[in-house]
């Protein structure tokens, strides 16, 4: 992410409380969809929790449905108000929210939609399903969405993921009234800045390494089971080492072969040892891969820093969107857990020393300094 992020990111929180400057994307505003989310809808009580009926208008395409939530949180402090629109169709047209935050105490109102980079928008998380298929014509994994019914979602009180999809252009979003809750939302943003900057997904390119990683490895020691088994000659099983060798070192990974012919079980020095599903342990080197895995955490934590410091200036500006982080140990209790989780899921088959890719310096050994600066 850009040094002048943090100007960049001044500019969109004051616009997101002073409702300056168009959002751009070729949506319609929050203001137009609660209109007419609520043009057939008796007059609603300005502090309580209310709920729309799901509004459907059928077309060519299918049926849009249009539906208008808005909940309260930190005790009736705030109120989170979303209008969501979804489509039942064969075509491929995304479901998106528009929102307004609310502080009851204040009267004033955040609009997260101008935190958005261009063309990207919100929508809840159980409305953007997708699945994962390999595509055969183009030898590459590809996602495939498809549409859920409106009437099945809660609103915004909803349990569901927090996290950014690329391909799809949207911020998707669970429960907002959990503590942390828009933490995590400003956290989401940030990594949606990082791809609209770079082009790029750390995420995306450690995961698509690790996968071929995995799914070559994998069926390596599908075919090292095989061979013991007398299931496949020697000559055929060094075919597959050879295939494996070749295939992996397209992506700048080195397989150890001699350990798996001699089925020597001690690691050589420095390797990452990646466990099969036979439990067969293959050893690599792979500057590439340490790479990856570096931005990929590096990414993530420059990510919290940036939604820490986004916070900091709402909270400046008199908006105080998390009103339980009060001190510095909060967010470190709430932060920490997630990145422990990244690094978790990365050693559950990978062994590998991860400390030693988090950056350093002098004064804060082991720590992000802009993590670090930011949680002070």
């Amino acid at each position: 992410m850009r040094k002048s992020f943090p100007i960049q990111l001044k500019r969109l929180v004051t616009a997101a409380l002073d409702s300056g400057g168009e959002v751009k994307n070729n949506l319609p505003s929050f203001a137009q969809l609660k209109e007419e989310a609520l043009s057939d809808t008796e007059t609603i009580i300005g502090g309580e929790s209310f709920r729309s009926p799901v509004i459907e208008k059928a077309g060519g395409n299918g049926t849009r449905q249009l539906l208008f939530n808005r909940l309260t949180r930190d005790k009736g402090q705030f109120l989170i108000e979303e209008a969501v629109v979804n489509f039942l169709s064969a075509q491929t047209s995304l479901p998106f929210a528009r929102m307004i935050i609310r502080d009851c105490k204040s009267g004033r109102h955040l609009d997260p939609d101008r935190l958005l980079p261009p063309d990207c928008a919100f929508t809840p998380s159980r409305l953007l399903k997708v699945r994962v298929e390999f595509d055969r014509h183009h030898k590459r994994m590809k996602s495939e969405f498809f549409p859920v019914n409106l009437k099945t979602y809660r609103g915004a009180g909803s349990e569901g993921e927090f996290y950014f999809n690329r391909e799809a252009g949207r911020l998707a979003y669970g429960n907002l009234t959990g503590r942390g809750a828009l933490l995590s939302l400003f956290h989401e943003i940030a990594h949606a800045w990082q791809y609209a900057d770079s082009g790029r997904s750390a995420k995306k390119d450690f995961s698509s390494l690790f996968s071929f990683l995995s799914l070559r490895l994998h069926n390596l020691g599908v075919r090292m089971e095989a061979y013991k088994n007398g299931a496949i000659s020697e000559e055929k099983f060094h075919h597959f080492i050879d295939l494996a060798r070749e295939k992996l070192a397209e992506k700048g990974i080195k397989l150890d072969t001699e350990s798996i012919i001699t089925e020597n079980p001690e690691p050589p020095e420095n390797s990452i040892i990646f466990t099969a599903h036979s439990g067969k342990r293959f050893f690599f080197h792979s500057q590439a891969f340490t790479n990856a895995l570096k931005a990929y955490i590096q990414t993530e934590r420059d990510a919290w820093a940036q939604a820490i410091l986004a916070l900091r200036m709402v909270r400046n500006r008199g908006f105080n969107l998390e009103p339980g982080f009060r001190k510095l140990k909060d967010f470190r209790n709430y932060i920490h857990p997630h990145l422990e989780n990244y690094c978790a899921s990365i050693n559950s088959q990978l062994e590998m020393d991860i400390q030693r890719l988090r950056p350093k310096n002098k004064k804060n050994a082991g720590r992000n300094p802009r993590l670090t600066s930011q949680l002070s």
